[in-house]
């Protein structure tokens, strides 16, 4: 699940590295507001994203174990999708609680196993309670 509309790999091209340099900085720092912000949602994958080598490993496993060697695993990748909610149902599954915003509705799906993938950093999930956080970075 997230919140991008599609598995984009991370931008690697030749020329992405010029955004980090300082006279780009420089030149970024002078834009007004609202091109800064415009400039940042264009380029965005020059410094978020995951690498096309891991995208395409994870598509293969996931393709396996849907296709070729079918499991009892079930799992759904999601687009368009922000979490809001966390919570451990009487079973001990995870209602995780999210909207679509394109529709603005509410929807949840219940899971044995959550991933968390955000970002490079740890990020706290504050949502969640002592009991239901198995591991913190």
């Amino acid at each position: 699940m997230l919140r991008r509309r599609s598995f984009f790999p991370i931008d690697d091209s030749t020329f992405t590295n010029d955004f980090y340099m300082p006279c780009y900085s420089e030149y970024f720092s002078k834009l007004l507001l609202h091109l800064c912000q415009k400039n940042n949602r264009e380029n965005i994958l020059t410094s978020d994203g995951i690498s096309g080598a891991m995208l395409r490993a994870i598509n293969q496993k996931l393709y396996c174990l849907r296709f070729i060697t079918p499991s009892e695993l079930e799992f759904d990748l999601m687009t368009s999708r922000s979490v809001s909610n966390v919570v451990q149902t009487p079973s001990g599954r995870c209602r995780v609680h999210y909207k679509h915003p394109d529709v603005e509705r509410a929807e949840h799906i219940e899971a044995d196993v959550i991933i968390w993938a955000t970002d490079y950093v740890a990020a706290e999930k504050n949502f969640l309670n002592d009991s239901e956080r198995t591991d913190s970075l």
